[in-house]
């Protein structure tokens, strides 16, 4: 895990940098930085390791992207609907940077009782 946020750091400082150097000049940099994408390559994993999809993706919209997710992220970054952004890595990844890394909360298992008052 270490590794990959490192990577992602990276990435982030490298797509600023470029983009303070060559913004000037009219050229855009943007970066699209996605999590786990199905891959054939990868899909092995996904339909045997059932246990695994849940307790390592569990905080995310799905198991993993679609390639076409991710391919769409990237093409809207060179699009003209794009355009006034610049110096971006765009995290696509279902949300999983949003969360502490603990398991999501589930409203039916809140407690029945909050600041002492029964609901």
């Amino acid at each position: 895990m270490k590794y990959c946020r490192t990577r992602s750091v990276q990435l982030g400082n490298l797509t600023r940098g470029l983009a303070l150097e060559f913004g000037g000049q009219g050229v855009r940099i943007t970066a699209a930085n996605p999590s786990v994408t199905l891959t054939e390559m990868n899909s092995l994993f996904f339909r045997i390791s059932r246990g695994a999809r849940k307790s390592n993706f569990a905080h995310t919209l799905r198991p993993a992207a679609r390639p076409e997710q991710i391919a769409s992220v990237i093409d809207f970054l060179a699009s003209e609907d794009a355009s006034f952004i610049n110096g971006v890595s765009l995290l696509v990844d279902g949300g999983s940077s949003a969360s502490s890394g603990q398991a999501p909360l589930r409203i039916d298992a809140a407690p029945s009782r909050v600041g002492g008052v029964r609901r």
